[in-house]
């Protein structure tokens, strides 16, 4: 005989956590199979994962998920008041104990993003020290938002030093003249910008690359270079200051 119960699972979503700073989880729907006499033995298989087909009397093959196959448990489980999870759960919270946990757990709270949430009548429910656990709550995604932006203005600083490299490595090999208007000659003077020997079109790109707007209007190579100058010193000044 076999016990087929439904029931919700939070999984850690990896491209969510890394956006965010801290745990992130989505709520998948299961199905528990048990057998009985055997304790041991149990499966858990995705609500809506396929496993049977069946043919019709037409002939058809029709895909049957394990909600369609215990479609009566399924649809029971869909009628309860369970609580479906999504964002930072209670247990990844390093200022909550396992007392304090439990009665969220009963109150219906079971994330950091639903204690933050908290406020009026249902912030009473807390008891004493109700309000300091709604704002550490939130400080706690402050911080893992912050987290999170610094290491992505890391990861974009990185990629554009990367990119920068590449031309700069690129113009080593650049031929020595191109049209009249683009003096790709630069200079004998070792200070002088990286920028001068880029053509006007490729000094464009690389400031939209590097600030995502592209220069308006049509300057002039001089005037190009020393905006791609700018923007590169920004660039190495912000980098310098994620390093430290």
């Amino acid at each position: 005989m076999t016990i087929v119960t439904f029931k919700h699972l939070a999984v850690q979503n990896p491209l969510k956590s890394k956006e965010a700073g801290c745990p992130k989880f989505d709520d998948i729907e299961i199905c528990e199979i048990r057998f009985a006499g055997n304790r041991e033995k149990v499966g858990h298989f995705p609500a809506h994962e396929i496993c049977r087909t069946e043919r019709d009397m037409e002939g058809n093959v029709n895909e049957l998920t394990y909600a369609m196959l215990y479609n009566k448990e399924y649809l029971a489980f869909k009628a309860g008041n369970s609580q479906a999870i999504s964002g930072t759960p209670t247990s990844e919270l390093p200022f909550l104990s396992q007392g304090k946990r439990l009665e969220l757990k009963a109150l219906n709270i079971h994330t950091c993003e639903a204690l933050a949430a908290v406020d009026g009548n249902n912030l009473k429910m807390l008891g004493m020290g109700g309000r300091e656990l709604k704002n550490q709550a939130q400080a706690y995604l402050d911080k893992a938002a912050e987290g999170a932006s610094a290491a992505s203005m890391a990861t974009r600083l990185a990629a554009l030093e990367e990119q920068n490299k590449r031309l700069q490595a690129r113009l080593a090999g650049a031929p020595a003249t191109e049209a009249a208007d683009e003096p790709l000659a630069a200079p004998e003077d070792p200070n002088t910008s990286p920028f001068f020997a880029m053509g006007s079109e490729d000094i464009k790109l690389w400031i939209a690359e590097a600030t995502g707007s592209r220069p308006k209007g049509n300057p002039s190579h001089a005037t190009l270079v020393a905006q791609a100058d700018a923007v590169n010193a920004d660039l190495k000044a912000k980098r310098e200051q994620s390093a430290a």
